[in-house]
């Protein structure tokens, strides 16, 4: 066994075996480790005094809070999963893969049943975040092993001298946790790289079978970190070749690597399909620019790259250090002297294969999570592994400079100084000198930035506290009982008020209608989807921001209170306004056409609706299809409302889609409703007959057309073109009479 404080515990937990570095090691981690959270916790702990006071309800024991509504979605899944309703994030919503980690609420499940309650949670998540940050350190000490014991102390203060990391790692979000996680894993690389010296074959695979179980934790607490595991088997595969090792051995360092981080995420994706009926999960149809309709190739490439450079320059410029001049137009600032530390480990042979894998980790994390369209928000966290990392190899750059000066290795004073007048003793002063300098240069650079993380950290949690847990609150008071709230990607809200919840963004999901697809492309796709809702399911009350969500609000709501936050810095809007809903204009809104005797209605196409367009194998050619949705006076009964969502064909565009189920040879016509605000045209073509055009009046009203068939076969496949301007499609009927015209 050749970790000593597992031998130890193993002799008896006693420490008698154990090193006196690594025990002093241990404590110094944790230490440093501890004091930093400790920092951030009282930033909070005091905003919230304050906001509790200004509130005049100042309590015995001040509340806790999180400086992320995110960090509530894991607490909502947590709750669930403690109850014994794994991956749901809401009470009757099902399964739901708007997670964004599987492992993490499980994590913080064990807060459940080890009695915390739910106001105290985040006591809980700052355990865990402890044991990840200890657990971090603790493994990369196998980067700076082949170093005098005392360089090893650097790694923590450098590790935690960042204020944006060390606000992530105290979010309460799953970044602590997954870094724990990814030293886990290193340790085990580790173990890999040194079996590959041994004879046996049989340790090379154990050391991989260990490898691939830690990382399948870790692709199991993020699905990105599958680039990670192929750093990790990939460079294990690298130096068993260059170590002269048999390629059947390599392919079974690669088979037990990486095959259970792969059925890892096979098994995500067979459950998103099953229970969601999409393969990705709702997160990445949410925020990934991939899955963006809208967006042409080279966009979506340039967004990408955007986020890319963006990571870099924000993380160097800004959270590392200030800017302080200009070269070429490009920002510099003393940031950048982490980056030349990081590479210094690459120079010696001794750690260069960790410090590679290291800026692999580090890079190729950086090209994934820039697939995210919100790598720019809620303090860069995204890119927090990727700087921890960087960091890891910073100060590991920082401990070889610092090793050349041979401390303690003289056995008298006057022979130690006596070294430092040769060449290579001057050489060894003048390297740690640089390091000093660079890294003393750095912490000047970055303390402010530490201070104002501290404040930052406190008021964003106290902003989450003093309104989307206050509406928690008031909704949790309301009478009668709310049954169900809608909201718009808010944790806090249903944590604290303990109500089912509608996510109409989409990450919550709701069984197996594609709600984050839906609110990708336009509101009103959502609002189609609400319509499906069973009646007891239907939101009673609206908690959003107004001026994210158009004319929702205004036309399926009457406000009851909102809840302002002052000093605003992680909220989406000033105000959360809470609304009764009243979807009489929704639910009435089922069919307009004019029914004629004899006929019966076969089939029908809902534009917009997601659900419906799939069963029509609807399609677009040349055109994104922007929904639009309109509530206007019924057609036929002006004295009503009646709503409906549509697709925007373009000039020049076509739209393809299929009816089924009509009866061959039997009279039959197609109702059109459109709402067009300009002249325009629509040419149909069914089974590759072209049909009377349709003529387009631009009163913006509802408009009701007829497009008589000729001949009607079992099936029709139908294409449409929009010509004189764009055309929105809302809704088709397919009507049949009796077999005899």
């Amino acid at each position: 066994m050749k970790n000593p404080l597992l031998r130890a515990a193993k002799n008896g937990l006693t420490f008698r075996d154990v090193p006196v570095q690594d025990l002093t090691y241990a404590v110094w981690s944790a230490a440093c480790v501890l004091l930093t959270l400790c920092q951030f916790y009282a930033s909070m702990r005091h905003q919230l005094f304050f906001a509790e006071a200004r509130a005049g309800v100042i309590q015995a024991e001040p509340p806790w809070s999180a400086p992320l509504d995110d960090v509530f979605i894991h607490l909502d899944f947590a709750r669930s999963n403690a109850g014994g309703a794994p991956f749901e994030w809401s009470p009757g919503n099902g399964y739901s893969s708007g997670g964004t980690s599987l492992l993490y609420p499980w994590v913080l499940a064990l807060g459940y049943w080890l009695g915390y309650p739910d106001s105290n949670m985040m006591i809980w998540a700052g355990v865990v975040a402890f044991i990840g940050g200890w657990s971090l350190l603790w493994f990369a000490r196998h980067l700076v092993s082949s170093l005098p014991s005392y360089a090893r102390l650097v790694l923590p203060p450098l590790l935690l001298s960042v204020g944006a990391l060390n606000w992530s790692l105290a979010s309460g979000m799953e970044v602590a946790f997954f870094l724990g996680l990814w030293g886990l894993s290193f340790s085990a690389w580790v173990q890999l790289i040194a079996s590959l010296k041994a004879p046996s074959a049989g340790a090379v695979v154990q050391a991989s079978v260990l490898l691939g179980a830690a990382c399948a934790l870790l692709v199991a607490t993020r699905p990105e970190a599958t680039v990670l595991v192929a750093c990790f088997v990939l460079t294990a595969m690298l130096a068993a070749l260059r170590a002269r090792r048999s390629l059947r051995l390599s392919l079974k360092l690669l088979l037990w690597g990486s095959t259970p981080g792969a059925c890892i995420v096979l098994a995500q994706h067979a459950a998103n399909r099953f229970f969601t009926g999409s393969w990705s999960a709702a997160g990445a149809l949410v925020k990934v620019e991939l899955n963006n309709p809208f967006m042409t190739a080279a966009e979506k490439f340039g967004a990408w790259w955007s986020h890319v450079g963006y990571q870099v320059l924000r993380v160097t410029n800004h959270h590392f250090s200030e800017r302080l001049f200009s070269v070429g137009g490009v920002p510099l600032s003393l940031g950048w002297l982490l980056w030349l530390l990081a590479v210094v480990p690459l120079f010696l042979r001794k750690t260069r294969q960790a410090a590679a894998l290291l800026w692999l980790s580090s890079l190729s994390w950086t090209l994934v999570v820039a697939l995210n369209g919100q790598v720019r928000w809620q303090n860069e966290r995204y890119s927090m592994p990727a700087v921890a990392w960087l960091l890891l190899n910073a100060g590991t750059g920082f401990a070889i400079l610092l090793s050349f000066v041979p401390l303690g290795a003289a056995p008298s004073v006057r022979n130690w100084c006596r070294q430092f007048k040769t060449p290579r003793g001057s050489l060894s002063v003048l390297l740690a000198l640089t390091g000093l300098s660079a890294v003393s240069a750095f912490a000047v650079c970055q303390f402010p930035r530490l201070q104002g993380q501290l404040w930052f950290y406190g008021r964003a949690s106290r902003n989450i506290h003093e309104q989307h847990v206050q509406v928690g609150r008031r909704l949790q008071a309301l009478e009668p009982k709310p049954k169900r709230v809608l909201l718009g990607d808010a944790g806090a809200i249903p944590f604290v008020s303990n109500l089912p919840a509608l996510d109409i963004i989409g990450l919550g999901g709701y069984h197996q209608l594609p709600f984050a697809r839906a609110s990708r492309i336009g509101l009103g796709a959502a609002l189609e989807l609400v319509q499906r809702l069973p009646e007891r399911d239907l939101p009673d009350i609206m908690a959003i921001y107004p001026s994210w969500w158009g004319d929702l609000p205004i036309w399926f709501g009457t406000e009851l209170f909102a809840v302002p936050v002052r000093g605003n810095v992680i909220c989406g809007g000033p105000s959360k306004v809470v609304y009764r809903t009243d979807w009489t204009a929704l639910r009435e809104s089922v069919a307009v056409y004019p029914m004629k005797p004899g006929e019966r209605l076969v089939t029908e196409l809902d534009f917009g609706d997601l659900v419906s367009e799939h069963s029509g194998n609807f399609q677009f050619g040349g055109s994104p299809g922007y929904v639009h949705m309109k509530l206007l006076p019924h057609p036929l009964h002006p004295e009503r409302d009646y709503w409906d969502a549509g697709r925007e064909i373009a000039a020049g565009s076509a739209a393809r889609f299929e009816l089924t189920g009509l009866r061959a040879g039997a009279p039959s016509r197609l109702q059109w409703l459109f709402a067009s605000p300009h002249d325009a045209r629509l040419t149909i073509t069914v089974d590759g007959q072209e049909l009377a055009p349709v003529e387009l009046k631009g009163t913006g009203e509802w408009l009701l057309r007829t497009s008589r068939l000729p001949t009607t076969p079992h099936d029709l496949r139908l294409e449409l073109r929009a010509s004189g301007g764009s055309v929105t499609l809302y809704h088709l009927w397919a009507l049949q009479g009796s077999d005899t015209p």
